[in-house]
């Protein structure tokens, strides 16, 4: 836990780390934060690079969309991290305080792929409040991700304290109530006299259920394709690069796969964009591509599936073929 450790050196956490392995014969370490800080976890994992163990730690982590700073955990031993996506849609995102983007959440799911770390991550459904185009923009996103491991779907409960549970009116709730749960195992005398951590509400909950379901389907047949391609060494959506031409080949969940072949500055702009880049950043990388020939390319690979664009950041979805899996 990072809590009492912040005035440590990264040296310190690794001896304790060191010291905790040899007592318990364990090299399997959690981490019990809802969030690693990045700066430090950055130095710690730098130090647990060096150690010649065989290590293996699991963490909760906030979107990180610079794949140098997770390459560096998964050298030090991260393996596994839970990362809060939650949604995917900004508006959504925005409405849970999350203070993340879509792009931030698509970008790290993308890059634990290709870096070796597996990643889980929870889609909150039945979210009170969500609006019929959050729901269709919810369920065009997810096309994006079906390459990468599935995220689980975790129905909506009202937490305590939480953003929601401060302001139940803003978010279509008419009333908290004890949650069904604790009525059945709880006397009502007792039940109003004690603060619990999970709660009921009166609301929209019906209208969300309806709502979220094609969402529920729709992960349903992502966990499919990927149960049904099982053992399979590569991923769904990779490349190949032939140092003037780039190989990219692409599986669906019907169909033969397809292959595409990029040249010159479509190849150039493609692996500059292995992680989100703005289109002024592009446009520099490649001076001699036109504004309006990087944006129609960038729309036809995003409408392809091989691209994620948003709000003038584009993303590569494609890993290397031989990356570190």
């Amino acid at each position: 836990q990072w809590q009492g450790y912040r005035a440590k050196s990264a040296a310190r956490m690794a001896a304790e780390v060191f010291t905790l392995a040899a007592r318990h014969q364990s090299l399997q370490f959690t981490f019990t934060d809802n969030a690693l800080p990045p700066k430090e976890a950055e130095k710690f994992f730098r130090e647990m690079a060096t150690s010649e163990m065989d290590l293996d730690f699991f963490a909760e982590l906030r979107a990180i969309t610079l794949p140098q700073r997770l390459r560096g955990y998964r050298n030090g031993g991260l393996h596994t991290v839970q990362v809060g996506i939650e949604a995917l849609s900004n508006s959504l995102l925005k409405k849970m305080g999350k203070g993340q983007t879509v792009m931030q959440c698509v970008a790290m799911i993308k890059m634990c792929s290709e870096i070796g770390i597996d990643l889980e991550g929870n889609l909150l459904t039945d979210f009170p409040g969500t609006s019929e185009k959050e729901i269709e923009t919810t369920l065009t996103n997810l096309d994006f991700l079906l390459p990468f491991k599935p995220l689980q779907t975790a129905s909506f409960f009202l937490g305590l304290g939480s953003p929601i549970h401060c302001r139940p009116g803003d978010f279509a709730i008419n009333a908290v109530l004890p949650h069904r749960k604790n009525r059945q195992l709880l006397p009502a005398n007792l039940l109003s006299s004690l603060t619990l951590l999970i709660n009921g509400y009166r609301g929209d909950r019906c209208r969300q259920q309806k709502l979220w379901q094609p969402v529920r389907a729709k992960v349903e047949g992502w966990e499919r394709f990927h149960y049904l391609r099982r053992g399979s060494r590569h991923s769904p959506l990779h490349f190949q690069d032939g140092r003037d031409f780039l190989l990219i080949r692409q599986e669906l969940p019907e169909g033969s796969p397809l292959r595409h072949r990029l040249r010159g500055a479509s190849r150039a702009i493609y692996l500059y964009c292995h992680r989100p880049r703005r289109i002024d950043a592009i446009l520099r990388h490649c001076p001699g591509v036109s504004e309006r020939a990087l944006r129609d390319f960038l729309a036809m690979m995003h409408e392809k599936r091989l691209m994620f664009v948003e709000n003038d950041l584009a993303l590569a979805l494609a890993v290397r073929r031989f990356c570190f899996r």
